[in-house]
């Protein structure tokens, strides 16, 4: 298909109508853009018109440059600095993370039937992405299925731009902070007491 996935001959029949609704989307899309240039996270959030097109779809082509700008991601990089990923990926360098391990047996079941994975070129990209995360927060440094979020990230915009878009899907919202116990502690905690006290009762 479009994204470089095999498909299925049960899947054959729905093509031609998904690819008259991406036209359609396409020019809703192009339309909009045609008339807000400053287009980011600040001046979107809350905008009506926004959120009916990204629910309804966004072109492949336009994926890479906007889910950064729609997720604020873009700003976070810029925050950061030019220099922030690669630091990331040269620390790793000096000392692996303990996870390495596992993200090396998982890049071979990632997509194996997807061209660019399947050839291996990815997969370079995907150990890099998996990697500078588990340096960057240490707390969560890597899950499982983190893999194949990224990948799909990789499908559609440049490395250090997926790893942005990463770490606003674990942190913003998902909200596991680096350096902080996960946002649900404290419920899970409430939820203890109450069963305490129902055992006394």
């Amino acid at each position: 298909d479009v994204y470089g996935f095999p498909i299925h001959e049960s899947h054959c029949h729905t093509q031609p109508s998904w690819a008259a609704y991406l036209q359609q989307q396409r020019k809703r899309w192009s339309i909009y853009l045609s008339h807000h240039t400053s287009f980011n996270f600040e001046n979107t959030a809350n905008d009506a018109e926004v959120k009916k097109l990204v629910r309804r779809g966004i072109p492949p082509e336009l994926r890479g440059h906007l889910w950064p700008l729609l997720t604020g991601s873009a700003k976070a990089k810029q925050e950061a600095g030019p220099g922030y990923y690669k630091n990331l990926l040269n620390k790793a360098k000096e000392k692996a993370p303990r996870v390495l391990g596992q993200i090396e047996k998982d890049l071979e079941r990632t997509f194996p039937d997807h061209q660019a994975f399947e050839e291996g070129s990815c997969q370079s990209l995907l150990r890099n992405v998996l990697v500078a995360y588990a340096m960057h927060n240490p707390y969560v440094s890597y899950c499982q299925s983190m893999n194949f979020i990224t990948a799909v990230l990789l499908l559609f915009m440049e490395e250090e731009d997926a790893f942005w878009v990463l770490v606003y899907i674990v942190e913003d919202l998902c909200r596991v902070l680096p350096g902080l116990r996960n946002n649900h502690e404290p419920e899970k905690k409430k939820m203890k007491k109450k069963k305490k006290k129902k055992k006394k009762k």
